[in-house]
């Protein structure tokens, strides 16, 4: 609630990111028509003026015909966020179709908060999705159907603000690891890379040159296509995939230049693109 913005990327990461989530999960709970609606009217009422949370909560309740004050109140103060588990699944079949029934439980030391979960399943005649109110510690549900259910997934789009278990390893983790560690593969590259890091992070980090991977702290990783890979066969890593390669290559036409931006915790590699503009 009291984020004002920050030149701290840490507090920048948790947020900005929190923030554009809330919103993200109002617009799937109201609809995308009355979100807009929501935001035009908020914009109307204190256009050129400063508003509040309740200001915003006022506007989309009016619009949504709902009181959503409990629910932006729940995301705006409470702190910490969900973690989804998905017990006691079944599927049956009777004359009347296919059913499938289960318990959907969300943990966390703040729990409950206000979710609509979106249950994906992939039926022989392809996939149905359905939203679960999850208001309290645990909700069953029931779902019905005249295709075979062939799989269920919770949230597969990552709709929700939510832990996520194992939790993939980001740029987030370097920002916020006290130890993160920097190798630049490249002589070349080392200065923008450091300058690079420097203005990502908003601070530098400790550059080695023969890194274990055994060690807890982050390490990230910087260097071209070829640098990467033979890198990667060293350590015995996983190879650079094609969609990877292709992502970097063609995301942004104003790019000067494309690298790579690798995250290794332990034996395990992560990447994602970085596009340096």
């Amino acid at each position: 609630v009291d984020f004002r913005g920050s030149r701290d990327p840490a507090m920048r990461l948790l947020g900005y990111q929190h923030g554009a989530m809330l919103f993200h999960m109002l617009r799937q709970r109201i609809g995308n028509e009355t979100f807009d609606a929501g935001l035009k009217r908020f914009a109307a009422g204190h256009m050129h003026a400063t508003a509040s949370w309740d200001d915003l909560a006022a506007a989309f309740s009016a619009v949504a015909d709902e009181n959503l004050r409990d629910f932006l109140g729940a995301w705006l103060r409470r702190p910490g966020r969900p973690a989804l588990h998905l017990t006691e699944v079944e599927r049956r079949e009777s004359e009347a179709g296919w059913q499938v029934e289960g318990v959907l439980e969300q943990t966390g030391g703040h729990a409950p908060w206000p979710l609509s979960v979106p249950v994906v399943v992939e039926t022989s005649s392809g996939p149905v999705r359905h939203d679960v109110a999850l208001e309290t510690r645990q909700a069953r549900f029931s779902l019905s159907y005249d295709a075979e259910p062939l799989s269920l997934a919770v949230d597969p789009d990552h709709d929700l603000l939510r832990r996520l278990d194992p939790a993939p390893f980001i740029l987030r983790h370097v920002a916020l690891h006290p130890e993160s560690r920097l190798l630049v593969l490249s002589e070349d590259m080392e200065a923008k890379g450091r300058e690079w890091v420097q203005q990502a992070l908003g601070r530098p980090l400790a550059l080695v040159r023969e890194p274990s991977l055994d060690d807890e702290a982050p390490l990230l990783v910087l260097g071209d296509d070829d640098e990467v890979a033979a890198w990667l066969a060293e350590q015995a890593l996983p190879e650079l995939s094609e969609a990877w390669r292709n992502r970097v290559r063609h995301g942004c036409g104003r790019c000067r230049k494309a690298g790579w931006r690798w995250s290794v915790p332990r034996s395990m590699a992560s990447c994602s693109d970085w596009l340096h503009h």
